[in-house]
């Protein structure tokens, strides 16, 4: 039962994440396509249009393929495991594909020689406005609630207790009752809240190449960093939930918890970040403004000096030692990347993959 729960949790999944992939040029900023920036004359050209339609189009039908895969091989747990990372990896190999063939077409016609349509330099800095710590609250209330009861049930939780459940609900690996094994959870929980609202704190005041391609360029910017940031501090109210579940299951406190229950606030927060980076755009672009429309061109955009392709490898990393900046805003997706030519910007990459590896080999030690 828990199998086939975990099975159609897999596929809703896997269908909200491989359509959403599929949209995502339509989410971008307009003076960005597939990585590449373009002139503003370019924008609704025929070539980007018919980019945009072959990538979608082919990421839809890579995710449904997989979808139908998944469902004729029932009970194939490895293939539905795989399914979301094959479904992500097609669809940035269609990405590239796409990325490679539109840099070529604009070496070749030279798009930006002797335009006088070209996107901004300019940066749009935080208005000056405090971080939202409100937001972040929630998320360090739960796992301080968490911590909570677990210090004032800890006499009652047995010298063995179990700390893995099988597909079928019941208990396959325990552990020994010490207090690394009992609180292993919430403290996962409260290093990936401080980590994630640390990484809020950084976006707040940063600055942000504004895409004049489009009107209010500034207003939107600035919507789109709150967005942002609002987004990153609530995050951890859904994986605290998750984690708090997790942990009253271990400790006994609830019993032969579904699975569905237990992955459920992850799950409205994937679907919760989906919409609002949608409804968003990058930077702004698919913000209503005073009547306007989303995709709303403007016709007199400011005058930059370089084309900053250079910098950015694939489309999808960043290397400017000479930008101070350590978050930039993705040119493929919604929301910030590290710059990879910035000291802090490796480290903190280096703490992202150290911080999980930390996790396992704690687990590991625990188990």
């Amino acid at each position: 039962m828990l199998l086939n729960v975990f099975a159609e949790i897999e596929i809703f999944v896997s269908l909200v994440v491989g359509f959403s992939l599929a949209f995502v040029p339509y989410m971008t900023e307009k003076s960005i396509n597939f990585g590449i920036r373009i002139p503003v004359d370019k924008i609704n050209s025929d070539v980007i249009r018919r980019a945009k339609r072959v990538y979608a189009v082919s990421v839809i039908i890579i995710t449904l393929v997989m979808i139908s895969l998944d469902v004729a091989l029932h009970g194939i747990t490895a293939f539905t495991v795989a399914m979301l990372p094959i479904i992500l990896i097609l669809g940035f190999s269609v990405y590239f594909a796409e990325h490679y063939r539109l840099l070529r077409i604009k070496k070749q016609e030279n798009w930006f020689e002797g335009s006088k349509e070209v996107v901004t330099g300019q940066f749009v800095i935080a208005s000056g406005g405090k971080f939202p710590f409100i937001y972040a609250l929630p998320g360090i209330l739960i796992i301080l609630i968490i911590f909570a009861i677990g210090i004032f049930y800890y006499p009652h939780i047995p010298s063995v207790f179990p700390t893995h459940f099988g597909a079928n609900g019941q208990p396959n690996a325990y552990s020994t009752k010490t207090v690394l094994s009992v609180f292993l959870v919430p403290v996962i929980g409260a290093i990936t809240t401080l980590f994630i609202i640390i990484l809020a704190y950084a976006i707040s005041p940063a600055s942000i190449r504004e895409d004049t391609a489009v009107r209010h360029a500034g207003e939107r910017t600035n919507i789109f960093r709150h967005r942002m940031v609002i987004l990153l501090s609530i995050i951890p109210v859904f994986i605290n939930i998750t984690f708090g579940l997790s942990s009253f299951e271990e400790w006994e406190l609830i019993h032969n918890l579904n699975i569905a229950i237990l992955i459920a606030p992850v799950l409205a927060m994937v679907v919760a970040v989906m919409v609002i980076s949608f409804a968003t755009g990058q930077v702004g672009s698919n913000v209503r403004i005073r009547g306007s429309v989303p995709s709303e061109i403007n016709k007199q955009p400011v005058r930059d000096t370089a084309d900053d392709d250079k910098y950015w490898k694939g489309g999808v990393i960043y290397v400017n030692r000479n930008d101070g900046r350590i978050l930039v805003p993705k040119r493929f997706g919604v929301g910030f990347t590290f710059n990879m030519g910035h000291p802090a910007g490796i480290a903190i990459l280096a703490a992202l993959i150290a911080i999980p590896a930390i996790i396992l080999i704690l687990i590991f030690v625990v188990h």
